[in-house]
């Protein structure tokens, strides 16, 4: 599951992009951005793939 928050800090925004495993509910990939633009979501993406096995990808990909 993914998710994109938008915190307020000192007048300014600050967004974090998760990845957290439904399994065991940990977060296994996050970014963190002033923009929430398509870099930042990819960056966590890449992060998640990186960190999963090409066997579990695929599996996760078929279903």
């Amino acid at each position: 599951m993914t998710d994109v928050t938008e915190f307020h800090l000192f007048g300014e925004k600050l967004y974090l992009s998760t990845m957290m495993d439904l399994a065991n509910r940990e977060i296994i990939a996050y970014s963190m951005s002033d923009k929430p633009k398509y870099p930042f979501i990819n960056e966590m993406l890449d992060q998640t793939i990186a960190k999963l096995d090409s066997d579990s990808i695929k599996k996760r990909l078929k279903t």
